[in-house]
């Protein structure tokens, strides 16, 4: 069976250039959607971050307007706690 290396951020803040913090993280839609495919075809797909902290999704991109509420393995489901790699956020 194929292996790939998914790398996704752990990041959970960023600061602007102002100066004030802004809550970030990986977009679940655009990590759920190639997760699924992946898994789907039979690859073993091994999730990591550069640091070895837990994935962190962007609040931002947990949003209905981004996503299928119906999809599974949207960010629907990331955002329900069902997660993919069993992550809540």
């Amino acid at each position: 069976m194929p292996r790939l290396l998914y790398l996704v951020t752990s990041a959970r803040e960023m600061r602007l250039a102002d100066g004030t913090p802004h809550e970030t993280g990986f977009f679940a839609e655009e990590a759920a959607v190639p997760y699924r495919k992946f898994t789907e075809a039979g690859v073993d797909v091994v999730v990591a971050t550069p640091d070895g902290q837990p994935p962190h999704a962007d609040p931002y991109g947990l949003q209905p307007i981004f996503h299928m509420p119906d999809d599974p393995g949207s960010a629907a489901d990331v955002g329900a706690g069902h997660g993919i790699w069993g992550l809540t956020c």
